[in-house]
């Protein structure tokens, strides 16, 4: 499903409950009780408040407001923005996403956190040109405003506060994103995992993002493995696709013995989670993140 289908859709609950509400006044069996008509009337105001919260926030009156400080290329088709708030900084955790907004009125679309910094409050956004959105951001110059919600999402969470000491990440194209900052909190003296394994999968060499940054990290026991599916050049990294086969030439113990993190397309997620459970991973050491808007 695409993005702006999913946003209709899930505006229009908004005109179907107050239609409910609406039509449990009027004609309800039960509205004669006073418990239940004051039941419905609170129902209906609280409705009221927060369709009146939502509607500031589309007109970006309540939202966030971010300054682009820094638009640049990664290659043909992945883009950085970078972003500073103008009156106050939102907190926000790694692996979380935003919902970031052009204009007052406009559509807003996710996008994960590739950067932040605590202690400015500058976001730094890894984004895919796909359609019309991402087209129009990449337009926009310098000192450009936009709004932003705050942080959404608990991808990598359980990464941040696991026992588990092996952790497997799986990135396929810009689902890269919710790891960088992952990778940057366990290169700070976070670090006391015994494995930590990075499956970086692209069509080829010149779709790659981060690929000099991923090479230039310290950290004790990680591990980056780049994956190229249409690389027609030879290459000294791994060919074809990511799956439990390839890990295992990797791994040090079975792949039960791990937690994985996924984020991609979602044809590669699903597959990858099913290979996974397949060769007994517990379902619930598999987490994905879906790329799909």
């Amino acid at each position: 499903m695409s993005y702006r289908i999913w946003r209709i859709s899930h505006l229009l609950t908004y005109l179907v409950f107050p239609i409910t509400l609406i039509h449990t006044i009027k004609i309800g069996t039960y509205f004669s009780s006073i418990f239940i008509s004051t039941y419905i009337y609170v129902i209906f105001s609280l409705f009221i408040l927060i369709v009146l919260y939502k509607f500031l926030h589309f007109a970006s009156i309540l939202g966030n407001r971010y300054v682009i400080t820094k638009i640049e290329d990664i290659n043909s088709e992945i883009y950085l923005v970078h972003l500073k708030p103008t009156i106050k900084k939102i907190k926000i955790k790694g692996g979380q996403f935003i919902q970031l907004r052009l204009n007052p009125f406009g559509e807003s679309h996710p996008f994960s956190v590739l950067d932040f910094d605590e202690t400015t409050g500058e976001i730094a956004l890894g984004i895919k040109k796909v359609g019309k959105f991402t087209n129009q951001l990449k337009q926009l110059k310098e000192g450009s405003f936009v709004n932003i919600d705050v942080g959404y999402g608990v991808f990598t969470k359980e990464a941040y506060n696991t026992q588990n000491k092996r952790i497997v990440l799986v990135a396929g194209g810009i689902g890269i994103t919710p790891f960088i900052s992952y990778l940057k909190y366990i290169s700070q003296a976070h670090n006391n995992y015994e494995e930590v394994f990075l499956f970086f999968a692209n069509r080829n060499l010149s779709s790659i993002s981060f690929m000099e940054y991923l090479n230039s990290l310290s950290i004790p026991n990680l591990k980056v493995v780049f994956c190229f599916s249409d690389e027609e050049n030879d290459h000294p990294y791994e060919k074809g696709r990511v799956n439990v086969i390839l890990m295992n030439k990797y791994l040090s113990y079975s792949t039960s013995n791990y937690q994985y993190y996924i984020c991609g397309p979602e044809g590669m997620m699903n597959s990858l989670a099913k290979d996974l459970e397949l060769n007994g991973v517990d379902k619930a050491n598999i987490f994905k993140e879906e790329f799909g808007w």
